[in-house]
């Protein structure tokens, strides 16, 4: 099931790139969350015992036993994304909600950091899962 949520992680990827290069920066920044977002739990099921408590994953959930789990008590990913998936989703939040534009720079960096986690998952999960 993993390797499902990495797919669409790396989907949600290759649309926000679409969406910066055409200038839509509010659904760049959006895409590039839930790109993070999935790419997370993808590491979460595939590395650890982690489980959805319910129907739907949990954002702050998810964040909270990303860091938990892979950062501070593993260290599979390292302390500089710490802070990414929330730093990510405030962005989402500004970009979905906010009546303001996201500017392009705003985008540009939102997506350099979602790609930065994206690859580093699937760098650690092709590591960690090829026998």
């Amino acid at each position: 099931m993993w390797q499902d949520y990495l797919s669409k992680s790396e989907l949600n990827l290759a649309a926000a790139e679409r969406d910066l290069e055409s200038g839509s920066y509010d659904p760049c920044v959006s895409r590039a969350y839930f790109s993070a977002f999935q790419a997370a739990i993808a590491a979460l099921l595939a590395l650890t015992d982690f489980q959805r408590r319910g129907r739907y994953w949990d954002h702050g959930e998810i964040t909270a036993e990303f860091v938990r789990r892979l950062i501070h008590r593993r260290k599979v990913f390292p302390q500089t994304m710490a802070s990414t998936l929330d730093d990510l989703k405030s962005r989402r939040h500004q970009a979905d909600y906010d009546h303001r534009q996201i500017s392009q720079r705003v985008a540009e960096r939102s997506l350099g950091k979602a790609r930065q986690l994206v690859q580093q998952v699937h760098i650690t999960l092709q590591e960690q899962r090829t026998p």
